[in-house]
């Protein structure tokens, strides 16, 4: 693998990233309440997330598939939720 000079920062975007979403699902995990999130929305970022982690495998870069990998399932656990709250 190449070492990348600033490796800090996709970490450090990362770990934000995996906070932020962490954040948004324990508060859909306590309140239930999903209608300010669309599916569009909500399968946008999980598309984009997908493609972060195929590229992070692509490039043997585990600084960038695991945390997407975290996220995608964060996501899958929200759209679990909304569609439960919906039906």
């Amino acid at each position: 693998m190449k070492k990348v000079k600033y490796e800090f920062i996709p970490i450090l975007a990362s770990v934000f990233s995996i906070i932020a979403f962490f954040l948004l699902t324990l508060k859909i995990h306590t309140t239930r309440e999903t209608d300010h999130l669309g599916y569009l929305i909500l399968l946008l970022i999980l598309a984009g997330q997908l493609l972060v982690f195929l590229n992070g495998i692509i490039q043997s870069s585990g600084y960038i598939y695991v945390p997407a990998m975290i996220i995608v399932l964060l996501i899958l656990y929200i759209l679990y939720i909304k569609v439960g709250n919906d039906f």
